[in-house]
């Protein structure tokens, strides 16, 4: 009678510690009824990006600019433009055609991307805030103050961006983009215009070059090809000083 319990014993052992292993492998296990975790990709706030005015005759001159934009550049491009408080923007559909970039329509809390585009909404104005895109409310019209969301967006631009920016004025009428480009020249950032002489309406590309000496001044259909080796010549050379940056001869001269 002792052996045959002696040996229930040993047989109760012996299953006791066959299973342990066992339950410490179903254990880690994964659950498949179990949401998979959010991957938190990689931050993207340290993308260089263009920023980008138009107003009257930017719609055919922003067509030319992002036509013969390259779509592997690695720059992000936000386009800021003159809109009617009581339209929607149709940018999403006006320009999809024109690029094989992503667009978009800004919005809270977006990264800007490399290689996508991004338009000012027609009810708000874009800013760059902490890395990320945001909406601030537009000036009313019927304010002492002028609405110049190309002035906001450029010097929010500068302040998160610094010499990882650069700023393009196009055609348009008025003056909104020259404090802009004065606060990006400031900050080692990159100021191109259109020649006026291409543009539809020359007001705002000769304001500019009336009052900063810009870095480039090139036809909106150049610009796109010559973005990505301007950005690589000047602002990743950390060799050039500003003053040197200011003598480098435009890519469209002879």
């Amino acid at each position: 009678m002792i052996k045959k319990n002696k040996k229930k014993v040993k047989e109760k052992t012996t299953t006791k510690t066959a299973k342990r292993p066992v339950k410490k492998v179903i254990q880690k296990l994964p659950n498949k009824t179990e949401p998979r975790l959010n991957i938190i990709k990689p931050t993207l706030r340290t993308t260089p990006v263009v920023g980008i005015g138009a107003s009257a005759g930017g719609l055919e001159t922003i067509q030319a600019l992002i036509k013969n934009l390259p779509d592997n550049t690695g720059l992000g491009f936000v386009i800021i433009q003159h809109l009617s408080e009581e339209y929607p923007s149709l940018a999403e559909q006006i320009y999809a055609n024109s690029t094989s970039m992503k667009v978009h329509i800004g919005k809270d809390g977006m990264e800007v991307e490399p290689n996508q585009i991004y338009f000012n909404p027609h009810d708000a104005d874009l800013i760059l805030k902490n890395g990320f895109l945001k909406l601030v409310p537009r000036l009313d019209s019927t304010s002492k103050g002028l609405h110049l969301p190309i002035n906001q967006f450029f010097k929010s631009l500068a302040l998160e961006r610094k010499n990882q920016s650069i700023g393009i004025i196009l055609s348009g009428t008025g003056a909104d983009g020259v404090e802009g480009m004065k606060a990006l020249r400031l900050a080692g950032g990159i100021t191109i215009t259109q020649d006026p002489a291409t543009a539809l309406y020359s007001a705002m590309p000769q304001a500019t070059l009336d009052q900063i000496d810009v870095d480039f001044v090139l036809p909106a259909e150049k610009m796109g090809n010559e973005l990505a080796n301007i950005f690589h010549r000047v602002v990743k050379n950390k060799s050039l000083s500003a003053s040197e940056k200011i003598q480098i001869k435009p890519l469209n001269e002879k």
